[in-house]
C-alpha cells in the first residue's frame, strides 16, 4: 500500500552516529531505536557539544537493551516490530579496558547478527576503517601518510579495498603506535570479527543479507576546528556526516529493493588529498560519489564540493 513507511531498527542508537542518522532518516522511515544508555555519552570524540546542528532524540524513544547480555530479549523485540532491516550501530568502544572490549563486542555482534539470521532480516553494520590499519601499516606508501610525513594520496588501483588481506597483529599495530595500542587493538579485532562472523552467516544461509560499512572517522564539521590537531592524519579516513548520510541512505534502499544482498563490505570516507582507502566498491554497486571535499586546516575551505576523484 502506497504512503506506508519501512521500519529500521537501530542498535547504539543513542551514540554519535545513531543521532545523525535518527534525523536524517526519521522523515522516510520508522525507527525503532536501541541502545544500553539513555542519555549523551560522556565519551565524545568529536566534540558533539560544539556542533550546529541537532542530535537531541525524543523522550522516551530508546528501547534500554544490554545486547551482550540480553539475546532473547531482542529477538523479542525483533519479533514484535518486524523491522525490515536493522542498522547495527553498537558495540564497547575503544576507551575500555582491551578485554571488556574484546568480550562484550563479541557478544553484542554475535547476539545481534545471529538473531537477524535466524528471522532472516537484513543488517548493516558499521566496520571501522582502522581493520584496515594493519595493511596501512605495511604499505610503505600509506604509512607515510598515516605519520603526516606526506600530503600525497595513493593511486586507485593500489588502495586499499575490501579484497585487502588484513594483518592486525599486535607486532604490527605496536610497531606504529607503541605508547598506547592495545585499547585500539582489541576495538580492531572486534571489528575484524564483527566481519568474520557477518560472511560466515551469510555463507551458511544464502538468504542473508549481512552488509558491513567500513565508517571512516564521523566529522560533524572540519574535524581540525574541533581538534586543532594538524600534525597526525585523521584527515586520511575522515568521513563528513553529509556524505555519511547519502552513502546510508543509498545503502539502505539498495538493500531494502534487493539491488544488493548476500554479504558486501565497502569502505566510506569523504574525497581528500591523500585518500588510501578505495571507493570502487560504492560507485560500481550503488552509483554513490562523496560530495565534501576535506582538506587540511591551513589549506583550501574545508567541505567544499570535491572535484574528480583523484
Amino acid at each position: 500500500m502506497w504512503g506506508i513507511k519501512k521500519t529500521l531498527l537501530v542498535t547504539g542508537a543513542n551514540g554519535l552516529v545513531g543521532r545523525i542518522l535518527y534525523h536524517a532518516l526519521k522523515p522516510s522511515y520508522q525507527l525503532i531505536l536501541v541502545d544500553n544508555k539513555v542519555g549523551q555519552d560522556p565519551y565524545n570524540r568529536f566534540g558533539l557539544e560544539k556542533a550546529e546542528i541537532d542530535t537531541s532524540l525524543p523522550e522516551g524513544a530508546i528501547h534500554k537493551l544490554d545486547l551482550s547480555l540480553e539475546k532473547e530479549r531482542f529477538e523479542e523485540v525483533l519479533r514484535s516490530y518486524k523491522p525490515d532491516c536493522v542498522i547495527h550501530l553498537a558495540g564497547l568502544l575503544e576507551n575500555q579496558e582491551p578485554e571488556l572490549i574484546k568480550s562484550t563486542n563479541q557478544l553484542i555482534h554475535s547476539n545481534t547478527l545471529e538473531a537477524c539470521a535466524k528471522l532472516n532480516i537484513p543488517v548493516i553494520a558499521m566496520s571501522s576503517i582502522m581493520v584496515m590499519y594493519g595493511a596501512a601499516i605495511k604499505n610503505d606508501k600509506i604509512r607515510q601518510i598515516l605519520a603526516g610525513m606526506t600530503n600525497q594520496g595513493v593511486p586507485e588501483n593500489e588502495r586499499l579495498s575490501v579484497n585487502t588481506p588484513l594483518d592486525n597483529s599486535e607486532d604490527n599495530i605496536k610497531a606504529f603506535n607503541p605508547d598506547s595500542f592495545e585499547n585500539n587493538l582489541a576495538y580492531i579485532q572486534s571489528k575484524e570479527g564483527l566481519e568474520s562472523l557477518a560472511q560466515r552467516l551469510a555463507r551458511l544461509n544464502p538468504s542473508s543479507t549481512m552488509i558491513m560499512v567500513r565508517l571512516g572517522w564521523l566529522s560533524i564539521k572540519n574535524p581540525y576546528e574541533l581538534e586543532g590537531d594538524v600534525k597526525h592524519s585523521e584527515i586520511t579516513a575522515c568521513l563528513a556526516k553529509e556524505d555519511m548520510i547519502s552513502a546510508m541512505q543509498s545503502i539502505i534502499d539498495a538493500v531494502l529493493s534487493h539491488k544488493i544482498e548476500g554479504y558486501r563490505s565497502y569502505p566510506l570516507i569523504s574525497e581528500h588529498p591523500q585518500r588510501w582507502a578505495s571507493l570502487a566498491g560504492l560507485e560500481r554497486d550503488l552509483g554513490w560519489k562523496p560530495s565534501i571535499l576535506i582538506t587540511e586546516r591551513f589549506g583550501k575551505k574545508a567541505g567544499e564540493a570535491a572535484a574528480a576523484p583523484c
